[in-house]
């Protein structure tokens, strides 16, 4: 086991040469910040480390963590940088406009492209990173206490981020009546006075607070939820199964968890091998599909290679991947409608068509929806039938065929011809973006030789 040099933390017990592991346990890590910690640590073999006994793994996992809230909460300030960056270049640009006498970029904001710049980086969709952004932004502006708690270590990530989230139910300008309700209970705590609440007490009461702090806010918060309701579906962790989202009104939901509930136990008593869960599940589809009748199409899509090997497989970009007897029951259903598709052998992207006109007709339209199945930004996941067709060289020095057309969501579709961004659309549909600092992201067409039949 290697011993490591920690003449670098003053005031610490420990002189140098001793084994950290060994000397660790039971003692705190007097005077050690958790990052020099973490940095110390990950010089070490991690199998020495897998020697570590129970109270010293305990007393590194607190500290690591405590690594771990620095580091988040010093990301979310360079998220706030960057936007702050932009926020300049945006307003210098649209005042040269103006002084130009040209009109500005409409109602474009340094906000509907921050997202989309920062995504690439962090592997993450635009969506998701949107909402980062938007956290960040709060955190940093808005609640000096949760930052700066969080700067010392001292509030995880998800605590920070349900904080976040509560703050939004009240009005801008309560928002600091309300952390300063929020953290009131044990005022100076070394925890920042949160005690040791879970996410998910930590959020109920939040929405306690935020709705004793602003009422009227709370309301109207109800309100736009009624509005905003939505379902979503999208592929399950197993192949063959789906995941369902929805954002209901409480009282119609419980209404309908209640039937699932009732018609679940029906389902047991009828018979006993069947879990609650799977119960459940059954209940909800069967309630779902009644007195309701659906047409299915199917697009079979055939490479050379899997005319002869006869694979079945089938993909649907929302709701996941049909294998086997699945496949074949859906083939063999009358209500069934069938198109076919050849592909590529080499790319597995769906074959060329060429069409000389500004709009593509339909023939063509499909086909593009076809070969990139979503949005082709870089992590956005925005379905394809969704997205405007957009011309990779403009039109007409770019013709209207399947080598310049790609799908693009309308705020990448905008995010394109306003924040600077280039792209080059290969002849294979592989689509490179090239970011003002230079950076390459890549995205491919939706390879389907897998889901071939």
């Amino acid at each position: 086991m290697r011993s490591i040099e920690w003449s670098m933390f003053e005031g610490t017990e420990w002189e140098w040469g001793q084994d950290w592991l060994t000397s660790l346990a039971g003692r705190p890590l007097l005077g050690a910040r958790p990052t020099e910690v973490a940095d110390a640590l990950i010089c070490i073999d991690p199998v020495a480390l897998l020697e570590a006994d129970e109270g010293v793994a305990e007393e590194a996992i607190a500290t690591l963590q405590q690594a771990l809230n620095q580091i988040s909460a010093l990301q979310q300030v360079f998220i706030e940088a960057f936007a702050r960056a932009k926020d300049r270049e945006w307003h210098l640009g649209q005042a040269r406009l103006t002084e130009a006498g040209q009109v500005p970029l409409g109602s474009w904001t340094a906000d509907d492209f921050v997202p989309s710049m920062l995504a690439p980086l962090l592997h993450l969709s635009p969506r998701s990173m949107a909402t980062r952004v938007a956290d960040a932004r709060r955190v940093v502006n808005d609640l000096p206490v949760t930052l700066a708690a969080a700067l010392a270590g001292d509030i995880e990530p998800w605590r920070v981020s349900v904080i976040t989230d509560a703050s939004d139910l009240v009005s801008p300008a309560l928002v600091s009546q309300f952390e300063t309700a929020l953290y009131a209970a044990r005022p100076g705590a070394r925890d920042g006075g949160l005690g040791q609440s879970t996410a998910g007490a930590l959020r109920a009461r939040a929405h306690r607070v935020a709705a004793r702090i602003d009422p009227d806010t709370a309301a109207t918060q109800a309100r736009q939820g009624r509005v905003d309701r939505e379902v979503r579906v999208q592929p399950g962790p197993y192949p063959g199964t789906t995941t369902w989202t929805a954002l209901t009104p409480a009282g119609r939901s419980g209404q309908a968890w209640a039937a699932v509930c009732d018609l679940a136990t029906e389902y047991r008593h009828a018979d006993p091998t069947l879990t609650l869960a799977q119960a459940r599940a059954d209940a909800f589809l069967d309630l779902l599909l009644t007195n309701t009748q659906v047409t299915t199409t199917v697009t079979v899509a055939l490479t050379d290679h899997t005319i002869t090997t006869g694979a079945l497989t089938a993909d649907n970009a929302l709701t996941g991947t049909l294998i086997g007897d699945h496949v074949t029951q859906l083939l063999t259903d009358p209500t069934t409608r069938l198109r076919l598709a050849r592909l590529d052998p080499h790319t597995g992207a769906t074959a060329y068509l060429t069409q000389q006109t500004y709009h593509p007709g339909r023939a063509l339209e499909r086909l593009v929806r076809a070969r990139d199945g979503t949005c082709r930004f870089p992590g956005c996941t925005v379905p394809a039938a969704r997205c405007d067709i957009d011309h990779a060289i403009a039109y007409p020095h770019g013709p209207t065929d399947i080598r310049n057309l790609h799908c693009l969501c309308r705020r990448h579709h905008g995010f394109k011809h306003h924040a600077g961004w280039h792209l080059d659309l290969a002849w294979d549909g592989t689509l490179t973006w090239t970011s003002p600092t230079g950076r390459h992201y890549t995205t491919h067409p939706a390879d389907r030789r897998s889901n071939a039949a």
